[in-house]
C-alpha cells in the first residue's frame, strides 16, 4: 500500500497525462488536505524526470498548486519566517499578492465598464499605477534567483527540480 508521501506524485503524474476527471482528483481528496510544499518539490522533481517538454510540465505545476492552494497557503512556517531573510521574503510575498489581487480587480472593473459601454481610460491609468509599481519586486525576485534558490539546491540536491523555478 502507498503512503501519503509517495501518492502526491501520482496525483501529479496523472494531471500530467491529462487526467482532469473529478472521480480521479476526489480519490486523492486526503492526499490534497495534508500537501506541504515539500510535498509538491518531491513530486515536480518526479515529473521531471519523465522527458516531458517544459510547457507540459509547467501547466502541470499550475494545475497541481491550484488543487493544492488551500492546505498550502493554511500551512504555517514559523519557525522559516524566524530567520530574517526568510521572513522577509515571506512578507514580500505576501504583500505582491495583495497587489496582484487589487490588479486583478481593476482589470474585472475595466472589462465590465468596456462591457457596458463606460469610459474606462481612468480606471486603465490607475491599472497602469498598479503596474509600475510591481518594478518595486524586481530586486526580490533577483533574491529567489540568485540567492534561494541556489541554496536551497544545495542544501536539497534530490530535489532537482528547483532549478524549474528559477
Amino acid at each position: 500500500m502507498k503512503t501519503y508521501h509517495n501518492r502526491l506524485p501520482d496525483l501529479a503524474m496523472g494531471i500530467l497525462e491529462g487526467n482532469r476527471n473529478p472521480d480521479f482528483i476526489r480519490a486523492y481528496a486526503g492526499i490534497i488536505e495534508q500537501a506541504t510544499p515539500i510535498d509538491i518539490v518531491v513530486a515536480v522533481g518526479i515529473m521531471a524526470g519523465v522527458g516531458k517538454s517544459m510547457d507540459e510540465l509547467k501547466r502541470t505545476v499550475s494545475r497541481l498548486i491550484n488543487l493544492l492552494y488551500v492546505p498550502l497557503s493554511g500551512n504555517k512556517r514559523a519557525a522559516m519566517r524566524a530567520i530574517p531573510f526568510i521572513g522577509i521574503m515571506m512578507e514580500e510575498n505576501r504583500e505582491m499578492e495583495k497587489r496582484m489581487d487589487r490588479i486583478r480587480l481593476d482589470v474585472r472593473a475595466i472589462n465590465d465598464a468596456v462591457g457596458r459601454g463606460e469610459p474606462a481610460e481612468v480606471m486603465k491609468n490607475a491599472l497602469l499605477s498598479r503596474i509600475i509599481e510591481l518594478e518595486a519586486f524586481g530586486n526580490h525576485y533577483l533574491l529567489k534567483e540568485n540567492v534561494l534558490f541556489p541554496y536551497l539546491e544545495k542544501v536539497w540536491p534530490e530535489h532537482r527540480c528547483l532549478s524549474l523555478w528559477t
